[in-house]
């Protein structure tokens, strides 16, 4: 099963693990780490490097972070050097749902780039998929 190892700023990567949990129930292999200052860069990385090596189970760890430039993207590039982990930045709770029950069946790339897809899909512009004047009828989101 591929860990998720969530990092972001303040409390998001905990709130969308509490959010999925929510909807599918307790998740295994799922940490966070949440920046809320300026910490020492090689305390955090050291805080990375542990997580990954906890969360590996040997399907390799899924790093998700909250914007790609940012300081939790930043400090997850150089783990991309090793086998085994892939990053993410972007992470929303459509991505991490439709994954969370699809680890232990896909390796770690596929995974990673089903979980961009996802993401990419579920953004709406709610009004351009709600009735217009005089139609009826409900619009799926699939």
């Amino acid at each position: 099963m591929v860990g998720l190892l969530f990092i972001t700023h303040c409390g998001i990567g905990k709130e969308i693990i509490k959010a999925s949990e929510l909807i599918l129930g307790p998740l295994e292999a799922v940490d966070h780490i949440s920046i809320e200052s300026l910490l020492d860069s090689e305390e955090l990385m050291a805080n990375v490097r542990e997580k990954i090596k906890a969360l590996d189970k040997g399907d390799g760890v899924l790093i998700m972070t909250d914007m790609f430039g940012g300081t939790p993207c930043n400090i997850s590039i150089p783990f991309l050097e090793s086998e085994g982990v892939e990053v993410i930045a972007g992470v929303c709770l459509p991505m991490v749902v439709a994954i969370a029950k699809k680890r232990g069946t896909k390796p770690l790339r596929e995974l990673a780039q089903e979980a961009v897809s996802t993401a990419k899909e579920k953004i709406y512009l709610v009004r351009e998929l709600l009735p217009k004047e005089g139609e009826s009828g409900a619009h799926s989101t699939g």
